[in-house]
C-alpha cells in the first residue's frame, strides 16, 4: 500500500484554500489543454512525497501545480517547465507592477530533443 504526504510550497492563497485547490478531483491535465488560453485565478504548487506504508521507503516526489482560471475551470500538472515559467510569468508581471490576473494565458506544446514537453505561455 502506498500513501502520499502532500505540502504546499508556493501559493497565492492561504493553507486551507490551497490545500483544496490541490486536491479538486474536477482538474484536467494541462497536456489535454493545449492550445486553451485562460486568465489565471488562483495557484497553488505542492510537493508531494509517495511512500511505501510498510517499509517507510520513498517510491517517488514530485512537485506539482494546480490552477484555477477566471472562467471556472481546474488545470493541473507536474511538468517542471510549466511550474518554473508561471513561476517567472508571476515574477515578471510582479516587477512590472502588472497583476498576473490580468495577463491571457495559453499551455502550449513545444519540440525539444528528448521529444515533446509542455509550456505555459503569455499570449500577446
Amino acid at each position: 500500500m502506498k500513501k502520499m504526504n502532500m505540502k504546499v510550497i508556493n501559493s497565492n492563497l492561504g493553507n486551507l484554500q490551497a490545500y483544496a485547490l490541490a486536491k479538486k478531483t474536477e482538474t484536467m491535465p494541462a497536456k489535454e489543454c493545449i492550445g486553451a488560453t485562460f486568465k489565471l485565478k488562483d495557484y497553488v504548487i505542492t510537493h508531494n512525497v509517495i511512500t511505501d506504508s510498510e517499509s517507510g521507503e520513498v517510491v517517488n516526489e514530485m512537485d506539482c501545480l494546480t490552477m484555477s482560471t477566471e472562467d471556472g475551470k481546474y488545470i493541473g500538472t507536474n511538468s517542471q517547465t510549466v511550474i518554473s515559467n508561471l513561476l517567472d510569468i508571476i515574477s515578471i508581471c510582479e516587477d512590472a507592477e502588472t497583476s498576473y490576473k490580468e495577463v491571457t494565458l495559453t499551455i502550449a506544446q513545444g519540440k525539444g530533443k528528448n521529444g515533446n514537453f509542455n509550456t505555459i505561455e503569455i499570449v500577446l
